[in-house]
């Protein structure tokens, strides 16, 4: 049986779990992976999955990637060129449309990322943010799991779908939640977005480029005007139990690790 369900991104946490999940529902045959890395994505999946090379700059590799692919899941890039990140995505879109892909599915908003929405370190001791709002953080393991049975269930053509966790917490309320658990003093200032972009450019400890957060801003505006607020059921339907708060989980991480990093906070990593 040629594969029908592709996943890209499996050398990451949320594409692997992701492919995880639909390994324990469907057979191995129906399943294929996609990294611009074949050689190290075969290392981390199960034998008997396909393994297709797919490269978000490269159309044709994509197209032939998605070659009799009913169901796609696509994890974004991770570069922070956003001029760059923004035609990958089309991309990616593109050839899909163009072989026929029946249903595109792309991630939520996971908690475990919060340092990079924040650009908190744990050496920060004054964070500058351009906006604040409401966002319903989800776990990353079950927004995995989540969408793997989201796409066997099907249904929801031409439909926005989201996956929330069960309460939308503002950014306020992170910082709070790290001050309580690690018993910190960080303080959150308000600022323009002119001044979020100089300050955390000037002073980021991960060395990420003024581009990349020049690309927040459509990011903070969709925060501010309640974007990120919308809480829905269907993650508790699809998990078959209430999905993970966002709070706690946070919480949980911290209490962990007091010195929690995100990997993607990192020019390097």
């Amino acid at each position: 049986m040629a594969p029908t369900i592709l996943v890209t991104g499996v050398t990451g946490g949320l594409g692997a779990s992701v492919l995880a999940t639909l390994l324990n529902l469907v057979p191995v045959s129906t399943l294929a992976a996609s990294s611009s890395n074949p050689s190290a994505a075969k290392v981390k999946v199960k034998e008997g999955v396909e393994v297709r090379l797919a490269q978000y700059d490269d159309l044709d590799s994509l197209r032939l990637a998605f070659e009799g692919i009913e169901k796609l899941f696509f994890v974004s890039s991770n570069t922070f060129d956003s001029v760059k990140r923004t035609k990958q995505h089309r991309n990616v879109l593109q050839a899909a449309k163009e072989t026929k892909v029946q249903h595109v599915l792309r991630e939520g908003i996971y908690a475990e990322a919060f340092p990079l929405f924040l650009n908190w370190y744990p050496s920060t001791r004054d964070l500058f943010l351009p906006a604040d709002g409401l966002i319903a953080w989800v776990s990353r393991e079950e927004l995995g799991e989540a969408t793997a049975r989201l796409m066997l269930k099907g249904g929801y053509e031409n439909q926005k779908v989201l996956l929330t966790g069960p309460k939308a917490y503002t950014m306020h309320a992170i910082v709070e939640t790290i001050n309580e658990t690690t018993n910190r003093n960080v303080n959150l200032h308000y600022v323009s977005f002119e001044e979020y972009v100089a300050r955390n450019t000037e002073n980021d400890e991960g060395k990420k480029p003024e581009a990349f957060f020049d690309a927040w801003k459509s990011a903070y505006e969709g925060i501010a005007n309640g974007d990120g607020a919308y809480v829905d059921h269907l993650m508790g339907e699809l998990l078959g139990r209430a999905p993970t708060d966002g709070l706690e989980l946070v919480k949980g991480l911290l209490t962990g690790d007091r010195d929690y990093r995100w990997h993607q906070n990192y020019m390097s990593q």
